[in-house]
């Protein structure tokens, strides 16, 4: 699955998804918190590991996630769980 960000900056992509939540579908707005999907082990995945593989794209004028740049998420998970505390 991939989200766009709403300032059309960034795309996120969800894979090795088992299955979409009832109802999804392309252009529809979604909100922290919301269910998308279910983890699974799709591709060439181990079947015994279910697991979700997340990539951030900054996107470029053209706003296609395939000539996006790959971005770290690491250091915006840490800052998001530190400002939750």
């Amino acid at each position: 699955m991939y989200q766009f960000a709403e300032m059309g900056v960034y795309c996120y992509y969800y894979a090795h998804l088992d299955g979409y939540v009832e109802g999804l579908r392309g252009g529809m707005r979604v909100e922290r918190r919301d269910v998308i999907g279910f983890a699974g082990s799709t591709g060439n995945a181990d079947p015994r590991t279910p697991h979700l593989h997340f990539a951030i794209f900054e996107l470029g004028p053209e706003r296609l996630w395939g000539k996006g740049k790959a971005v770290d998420p690491y250091p915006g998970l840490v800052a998001a769980v530190k400002r939750a505390k």
